[in-house]
């Protein structure tokens, strides 16, 4: 029995003549596919091919992790990371029905959140791949001070997944913590069936060599004449946008991880395809609901995707493994917070509106991005602006999460096709967090942040508007109010 089920529309899907091939040569880890410019780099970039096998190798310190945790009585998880070091494990922990705690912002509120419970029972995990990442390194510093604060030794709660030799592997060592290593042959959004996604799965009590057995069985399936892969790859190459939908809320928000692997595969050279992870279709948008379209168990998803974000760039022919325009956006923050200046200009949502009608007169919208920089838990209402800004533009309305989004798909908004319009909805937060050892807090931060990737953009010739918010529940009100007007 196959443990990928397609639709038959899917089924049916007309194959690329070069795909067959190039799946292939991909399964050979051959590295020229995408390009001789490329192969070098693509050659240490690979290793996730052999993951369902090679990470049977971590099973037994999983299991000696999970067995310390249970000693310790951790009574919540923290996983402190961005993009692919956090996706992938909270998407297995939700498909499981387990609670794990996903910080993966800079804003004040949602840091206050994660420090509001009693940090004696709760465990924190720092995972960042390179070792550099600044909101992750933030993290570490804040809750390495206020466990200190409270007498508490962190390293005994705190616990660090990154590459060897990195900036983190390094001071984390040096400063006495566990440390644990990936494979530096993995990037970030393809290690979802390495230890960055299976070890905080593993100290939830998820049995995570499950996922690894259904996606050995999904590679059978892949590397066939007939594979999924290929006739999945071949539909959605034909599009730009797509909606990626879970009906059955079976995958515990598998689509975001879906619309960060893609776009920030493909998001290069002008190029690109934007999945809009959600179960409202008001476009006729092409649309893979995984509960009718494509019918897999999750760690099979996760192998398949991986291939057809692959297959995807061997034929716009871009290299899937790199993220180049994700670098522009942390260097501009980097030098507004050396400079501790701003320069973004804001506009109230009266404002907002106007601009919107006028540059849909002179400009072809192909989509806009809704960038909320605020946090998620305490202002997700303000989610209802999507909907009612596709039906006043009739365009798709991508939305994402500040900062998360500079780290998925921020790669897509400045490196693809560009023919977005980027609105950005920061905020002020009830009580700051001043960041240990630097001069700045974390209200400075966010909003450099929203204020680098808006230079990024703008250097990219794209609008990019700002509402700015002094009250966030009544500023959210407000301006729902404007445009359901």
């Amino acid at each position: 029995m196959s443990v990928i089920r397609l639709s038959p529309a899917l089924a049916s899907q007309e194959v690329f003549p070069q795909l067959p091939a190039i799946s292939a040569a991909l399964a050979r880890k051959d590295s020229t596919i995408w390009g001789a410019q490329y192969s070098e780099e693509i050659s240490r970039r690979l290793d996730w091919i052999d993951l369902s096998h090679s990470s049977r190798e971590l099973l037994p310190l999983l299991d000696s992790l999970w067995v310390w945790a249970r000693e310790r009585k951790f009574q919540r998880i923290i996983l402190a990371g961005m993009g692919g070091s956090s996706l992938a494990a909270q998407v297995i922990a939700q498909s499981h029905n387990k609670d794990l705690l996903v910080l993966d912002s800079t804003d004040p509120d949602s840091v206050n959140g994660a420090l509001a419970q009693d940090l004696g029972e709760s465990l924190l995990i720092v995972s960042s791949k390179s070792g550099t990442t600044i909101e992750t390194l933030t993290h570490w510093a804040i809750f390495e001070a206020e466990m200190r604060g409270v007498g508490i030794d962190p390293t005994e709660q705190i616990i660090i997944i990154t590459d060897p030799d990195s900036p983190l592997d390094i001071q984390g060592r040096k400063s006495g913590y566990r440390v644990f290593h990936g494979n530096p042959k993995v990037g970030g959004r393809y290690s979802a069936l390495s230890i960055f996604g299976l070890l905080p799965a593993a100290l939830l009590g998820i049995d995570v060599s499950l996922l690894l057995d259904d996606a050995d069985e999904a590679l059978i399936e892949i590397l066939q004449e007939s594979s999924p892969a290929t006739k999945v790859a071949s539909y959605l190459a034909q599009e730009r946008f797509f909606l990626i939908k879970d009906s059955a809320n079976a995958l515990g928000g598998f689509g975001l991880w879906v619309e960060q692997l893609i776009a920030e595969s493909t998001g290069k050279d002008g190029k690109g395809i934007l999945p809009l992870a959600r179960n409202e279709n008001a476009f006729g948008l092409p649309t893979i609901d995984l509960a009718s379209d494509l019918i897999a168990p999750l760690g099979a998803q996760f192998i398949l995707w991986q291939w057809i974000s692959a297959l995807l760039g061997a034929l716009l022919e871009v290299n899937p493994f790199d993220q180049p325009d994700v670098e522009s956006s942390k260097k501009e923050t980097v030098a507004l917070l050396e400079l501790a200046s701003r320069d973004q200009k804001v506009i109230s949502g009266e404002e907002l509106l106007e601009r919107l009608e006028q540059v849909s007169q002179v400009r072809d919208i192909g989509y806009i991005s809704l960038q909320i920089y605020l946090d998620q838990r305490s202002n997700e209402k303000i989610e209802e602006l999507q909907v009612l800004l596709e039906k006043r533009y009739q365009r798709p309305v991508s939305i994402s999460w500040g900062p998360a989004l500079l780290h998925s798909t921020g790669q897509f908004h400045k490196g693809g096709p560009q023919v977005g319009v980027f609105i950005q909805i920061t905020g002020d937060s009830e009580i700051d967090i001043a960041i240990p050892g630097k001069n700045q807090s974390l209200q400075q931060l966010i909003l450099a942040q929203a204020d680098g990737d808006a230079k990024a953009l703008e250097a990219k010739k794209n609008p990019v508007y700002r509402v700015h918010l002094s009250k966030r529940k009544s500023g959210i009100e407000t301006l729902l109010k404007i445009f359901k007007s």
